[in-house]
């Protein structure tokens, strides 16, 4: 048997699950550091047991299973032909270390095996992926597999990017309110309207202050971002790889993992969330150490027509050429007044 709780933490920030099972661990808790995580913090975060549509409470896993009672979105879609689409995976082997967990668990009935890697990096960014494999004959058709990180009451707005040709991540804001927000990018690339980050944070959160909760979605193909907030007041950022019908059917043996969703948390506005980022990309073994060399944009100077010798001439214009452009442009047209 593994601990009840597993506690990481790093740069300022914890992450505690809570792994009383037998079925999947849930998020007890992600965001500032705690000095320790006892059975008082599952105290301190259980629900309320009222008006759950089950007997007793319900705590989404990192995977939210309808098995246990959970009525919102499923981490985990699928069936085999029409059967094993309600999961009820139980945990067979979870390995960890201080920056690390690895689980596996099995569904016997649905013919699944599921493993789910989570990573605190030393810069306070976690990264999670999933993995499920096919342990049945047949074919099991999976729309969705999606992780799920839990956000507290308090982040109440929502921000993403949108935009288009010449206005591209342009900042939306929404109030967190009950159900669904869903961004999909079904163009099979990223582009200028993408999602990008999703935020959720404290009312008025700006560059500088305000707790954020942060979600990347590491994918440049078609891909989805959810905020989900219920009326028992659990609200959760999730992303995942967007499947289109019949992509993804997975025979005996056969293996389907998702892109790592990068997490982070601020104590200091989006500001912070930008430095943590900063801070996992600068720490990769293969990030560049020396300045690299100056990229000029030339869309708009020659289009497609990118031929070395055009590229390379410097035509100088004539003086009092840019005083000049600026007097047209403000309306002037003569020294006199």
């Amino acid at each position: 048997m593994g601990p009840e709780l597993l506690h990481l933490s790093a740069a300022g920030v914890s992450l505690v699950l809570d792994c009383r099972g037998p079925g999947l661990p849930s998020v007890a808790h992600w965001g500032a550091a705690l000095d320790d995580a006892s059975a008082q913090l599952l105290t301190a975060v259980a629900p309320q047991p009222i008006g759950f549509s089950v007997d007793g409470t319900v705590r989404p896993s990192l995977l939210p299973e309808q098995s246990s009672g959970w009525l919102g979105t499923p981490g985990l879609a699928g069936h085999r032909d029409g059967r094993g689409w309600a999961t009820a995976f139980e945990v067979s082997v979870m390995e960890h270390s201080a920056e690390t967990v690895r689980l596996t668990a099995l569904d016997r009935t649905a013919g699944l095996e599921l493993t789910i890697d989570l990573e605190l990096h030393p810069s306070g960014v976690l990264r999670g992926r999933a993995a499920v494999t096919s342990t049945a004959p047949g074919t099991y058709w999976l729309e969705h597999l999606t992780l799920f990180l839990p956000v507290p009451d308090r982040a109440a707005e929502l921000l993403d990017f949108t935009g288009h040709h010449l206005r591209e991540r342009q900042p939306q804001r929404t109030a967190f309110t009950q159900g669904l927000r869903v961004r999909e990018n079904r163009t099979g690339r990223t582009g200028y309207d993408s999602a990008y980050l999703l935020c959720a944070g404290t009312t008025g959160f700006d560059n500088r202050s305000g707790e954020i909760w942060a979600l990347h979605t590491a994918f440049s193909g078609g891909a989805r971002t959810i905020a989900e907030r219920t009326y028992h007041g659990w609200s959760a950022l999730a992303g995942g790889e967007l499947l289109l019908p019949g992509e993804v059917g997975l025979a005996e043996g056969e293996t389907y993992r998702t892109p790592w969703v990068y997490a982070v948390h601020s104590a200091t506005g989006l500001d912070g969330v930008s430095s943590r980022f900063h801070r996992y990309l600068r720490s990769r073994p293969r990030h560049p150490v020396k300045p690299r060399p100056v990229v000029v944009n030339t869309w708009e100077a020659v289009y497609f027509d990118h031929d070395l010798a055009r590229l390379t001439v410097y035509k100088r214009q004539p003086r009092g050429w840019a005083t000049g452009s600026s007097r047209r442009r403000s309306g002037r047209t003569g020294s006199g007044r």
